[in-house]
């Protein structure tokens, strides 16, 4: 897509370029006609013919016109379908990582259970000093978290 992009955002700079050697060659020609007024009839037939280039470079012009409307409108399209595309994704990747979260969550709720057996089992053991400590701050902490 972003090549398509590329390509009508150059077919647009084309059709300006156009656009500007149309009217610099209606600017070589009044030019010419305003150098060459030897004769009336000549000069009237230079004018003429002045008038009917600027009229054909009138309707190059509204073809290279219509041309830059259309791309313009191709490129808003496509803006906006990448534009809606990147929303929906956002909005997808908001559940997915919310739904980590929650695994995280309850991945370290079970590795505190499973902290807290252990020391149990040392406590049971035997083991005092350090593992009565841990064991009774682990309580308080799980206590804690409950009641938020």
């Amino acid at each position: 897509m972003p090549n398509d992009i590329v390509s009508l955002s150059f077919s647009y700079i084309l059709q300006g370029i156009a656009v500007l050697i149309i009217l610099f060659e209606v600017y070589k020609k009044i030019k010419e006609v305003k150098k060459t007024s030897d004769e009336e009839h000549d000069w009237e037939m230079r004018v003429k013919k002045a008038v009917e280039t600027v009229e054909t470079k009138e309707k190059e012009w509204d073809e290279a016109l219509a041309g830059v409307k259309d791309t313009r409108a191709v490129l808003t399209k496509e803006f906006n379908k990448r534009l809606d595309e990147i929303e929906s994704k956002l909005e997808e990747g908001h559940t997915d990582t919310e739904a980590k979260i929650q695994e995280v969550r309850t991945e370290q709720m079970f590795q505190m259970e499973l902290f807290k057996a252990v020391l149990e089992g040392l406590s049971q053991l035997g083991s005092n000093g350090p593992v009565t400590v841990m064991k009774e701050k682990l309580d308080q902490y799980l206590i804690e978290k409950a009641h938020e």
